[in-house]
Parts: C-alpha cells; structure tokens; sequence
C-alpha cells in the first residue's frame, strides 16, 4: 500500500514538474489540435482519424485519399499528427 501511495506522489510531482516545459516545447496550435480543440464559426470541415496500430494507419490510407479527393477542402486529422497522412 505504501508502495502505491509513493508511486502516486512521484507521479504527481514528475507531472507538476514536466507540465511548464511541455507547454512551452509544444506550439500553442499542435497543443489545440491533439486537445481536439477548434476555433468555433470555422468554416473549414474537419475529419478526424484515430487509430489504434500502424497497421490501421496503413491500411486506411488508400481510404483517405480517396476521401482527399473527393474533399478538397476538409482537414484530415488522425489520432497521432496531423501531417502524417
């Protein structure tokens, strides 16, 4: 139990700690995106991936570019980073 209790309190600390420098080292809009967080009244349409493998990605990317051509104009997004597919 007091294993447990240990564990949680380096945890909650490494987290306090490393929490200053993620946001910094992060872009404020990377940040957003993988919040899946949006600008509201956008007009751009957003589509959004996520996959459990890589084996997922690869298999659903004849998909998405069949999706990109039938949509020029939406935003893909998956799971993991945005410009990757």
């Amino acid at each position: 139990m007091i294993v447990i209790f240990i564990y949680n309190v380096l945890f909650s600390v490494s987290l306090i700690i490393a929490l200053p420098f993620l946001l910094i080292f992060l872009s404020k809009e990377h940040l957003r995106m993988r919040l899946g967080i949006y600008e509201k009244g956008s007009d751009e349409d957003y589509l959004w991936f996520h996959f459990a493998s890589v084996g997922e990605v690869d298999a659903a990317k004849p998909l998405i570019a069949g999706l990109k051509n039938k949509y020029p104009h939406t935003k893909f997004n998956d799971h993991y980073d945005p410009n990757r597919l």
